[in-house]
């Protein structure tokens, strides 16, 4: 056996590195934490590629001193593989716990777009709460109000405009009996005079003619100052009746359809505002539901992380046998008699079991190195 190990001796660097590389990667290389995998590998295959050619073959005390430099040197290995357990274990837990915040904010981002999108289609007014629709359709009736109501004060003012031209009318009929009066005080005063003239000429016969004619006379003075007084009224009431004839005609006058026209904008604009916010709504939905499955990935991510605990688990099992090696190749050096030594080989090769280190070294049978 001895000598065949140092035949092949040539061999066996490659053949561990080999080996070593193929065991680690075997383990750990298909995992997608590649750099992990990739860093066991190369520790194995040196590690395998350094042990073998120096454990094959040495005698006395150069293959103590090997086996206890392989046994220190296996102990390393263990340790490194220990020490990339506990680094990747902390490294995934730490990426979990940021994907896990993330998640979280993902999953408050994705409600407040669900309550902006549903505030955006509701608007308070009037002291309640009313959807786009119920607004457009109340902003629609207020404008269709206001422009029935000026069309109506239009239309009125057209009625107003016809009764004062009929006022008028009947203002010119009072002016020209007004007139007449004045004409009738005048003769009556006329006629007053001459009476009064005719009883001066009668004498004492025509004095109580004279007293009737006076009277008369009076009174046709009386009629033309209130014929007078009747003219300034039914002048001042003309005049107020054709300034307002013009003020109502002003508006009469008025051309309606920039108000239509302006009507019809108004619903336009607020159709156009109406459908801006539909589609903020819509974006604001869609992007919720993105948000909502951007944090449904990012759970199923940390999920995927979760593969620290089955590369824990093999390099457990890579640790774990590189430990028992380590323990092997330390009884193995405390041999002190050549069939401890074959006894052991043969032990390790499943042939019988290893001995019992002695409490004392026996004298006979002792190989000095």
């Amino acid at each position: 056996m001895k000598d065949r190990l140092t035949d092949l001796k040539p061999y066996l660097v490659p053949a561990g590195i080999a080996g070593g590389a193929l065991v680690a990667g075997l383990g750990l290389g298909f995992l997608p934490w590649q750099p992990f995998g990739s860093t066991l590998a190369v520790l194995a295959g040196l590690g395998c590629g350094y042990l073998l050619p120096r454990w094959v073959a040495l005698p006395g005390t150069a293959l103590e001193a090997v086996q206890t430099d392989n046994a220190a040197q296996m102990k390393v290995l263990a340790t490194l593989l220990e020490d990339v357990s506990a680094d990747l274990e902390g490294t995934i837990g730490h990426i979990i716990g940021q994907f896990l915040g993330l998640a979280d904010k993902a999953g408050a981002q994705s409600q407040l777009l669900a309550q902006t999108a549903a505030a955006a289609d509701t608007l308070e007014s009037g002291g309640k709460n009313m959807t786009m629709d119920e607004f457009s359709r109340d902003v629609a009736g207020q404008v269709q109000s206001i422009v029935g109501t000026i069309h109506w004060i239009c239309d009125s003012m057209e009625k107003v405009s016809g009764e004062l031209d009929t006022l008028q009318h009947h203002a010119d009929t009072v002016r020209g009996f007004m007139e007449k009066i004045d004409f009738i005080a005048k003769q009556t005063d006329l006629l007053a005079l001459n009476a009064a003239i005719e009883a001066a000429r009668a004498g004492d016969n025509g004095r109580g003619f004279m007293v009737v004619a006076e009277e008369v006379r009076k009174l046709a003075t009386e009629s033309g100052k209130f014929s007078d007084e009747i003219r300034r009224e039914i002048v001042a009431i003309t005049g107020g009746l054709e300034h307002s004839y013009a003020s109502v005609q002003q508006v009469v006058g008025q051309d309606m359809s920039p108000l239509d026209s302006a009507k019809g904008r108004i619903e336009e604009m607020v159709g156009q505002l109406i459908d801006q916010k539909t589609g903020v709504q819509v974006l604001l939905q869609q992007a919720g539901q993105d948000v909502g499955k951007m944090s449904g990935n990012i759970f199923a991510i940390v999920q995927d992380l979760q593969f620290q605990d089955r590369i824990k688990q093999r390099l457990e099992h890579v640790i774990e046998p590189l430990k028992g090696m380590t323990d092997g190749e330390r009884i193995h050096a405390s041999y002190t008699m050549k069939e401890e030594r074959e006894a052991h080989a043969r032990a390790v090769a499943g042939e019988a079991p290893a001995p019992q280190i002695p409490a004392k070294p026996q004298d006979d049978n002792i190989d000095l190195f």
